[in-house]
């Protein structure tokens, strides 16, 4: 596109290790975010453990990672994990609101990015702790969303997966999970990725991507809840940081007003690029 500068911030920076992200800006001021970490099917961004990835599930070839992956730099394996499987969670979880409301070929991207994008991230670590695979049960999650009529059926696989997920997150040891600095960092990991998701779904002030709108979405929900699920882990100077994060996530929360997403973005990419900035900002201070 003719009149876009490019240039570089530190967005992404605790996701990159010490890396930096790459930020397009238009003329008229937007912003668009390309992450220099592994990318897969649609541009979407995965989390690489120690420098490895996966092949895809046992019920799937993981994507299009190619060389990108390769390049990828590393992420602590037990953040990545976690930062992995809770975008997981998210995609499953807009699929699912998708899915109640009778749109199930909307839903069906959302179960089929888990295991195109994000399965291959999450599969040899499974394997290094001992636990069980659940590619095949995410393949036949999605090719029962693909056939979009037996509600019954969805709920029972949904509920099976979710569990697999939940099973792996407790995988991480108790102590390390409620860290504040460990839950920043997988914040910042998941919102890094929502606001590159965001800032591909507008072109400008019009709506280009209806998916990567929702899959953002997904993601802020997660690591919102993350948060409010673990405030007690928070105490002294972490626990005013932990506010200021959650004032920042509550006005990053106004982008989107529904699974739907309006025909005009709320806010700018470049904003919700700013509101991430600042969070990221605040967990660096975590200890």
């Amino acid at each position: 596109m003719q009149g876009r500068t490019r240039i570089w911030v530190g967005v992404g920076s605790a996701v990159l290790v010490g890396g930096l992200s790459a930020v397009d800006v238009d003329q008229d001021g937007s912003v668009r975010v390309a992450k220099a970490l592994a990318q897969g099917h649609g541009g979407h961004m995965m989390l690489a453990q120690g420098g490895e990835g996966g092949e895809g599930g046992e019920g799937g070839e993981g994507g299009e990672r190619g060389a990108a992956q390769e390049e990828a730099p590393a992420v602590e394996p037990d953040r990545a994990l976690t930062g992995n499987l809770l975008m997981m969670k998210g995609h499953m979880r807009v699929g699912d609101e998708l899915v109640r409301s009778g749109s199930w070929s909307e839903a069906l991207p959302h179960f089929l990015h888990p295991i195109e994008e994000l399965y291959g991230e999450v599969r040899e670590p499974l394997a290094e702790r001992d636990l069980p695979p659940f590619g095949d049960a995410l393949d036949q999650l999605s090719r029962t969303v693909r056939r979009g009529s037996d509600l019954a059926a969805y709920q029972q696989q949904r509920d099976a997966v979710l569990a697999r997920i939940d099973e792996a997150l407790a995988s991480v040891p108790a102590d390390e999970r409620r860290e504040p600095d460990f839950l920043g960092g997988v914040v910042v990991d998941v919102l890094g990725t929502a606001a590159e998701e965001y800032g591909n779904a507008f072109d400008g002030d019009r709506l280009a991507n209806v998916v990567e709108y929702q899959d953002s979405l997904g993601f802020v929900l997660e690591a919102a809840d993350l948060l409010a699920a673990n405030e007690g882990a928070f105490t002294g100077d972490n626990a005013a940081r932990l506010a200021a994060i959650q004032k920042q996530l509550a006005q990053l929360r106004q982008a989107w007003p529904g699974v739907s997403p309006p025909a005009q973005p709320v806010m700018r990419a470049g904003e919700v690029l700013a509101l991430v900035s600042g969070i990221e900002l605040e967990a660096s201070g975590l200890r």
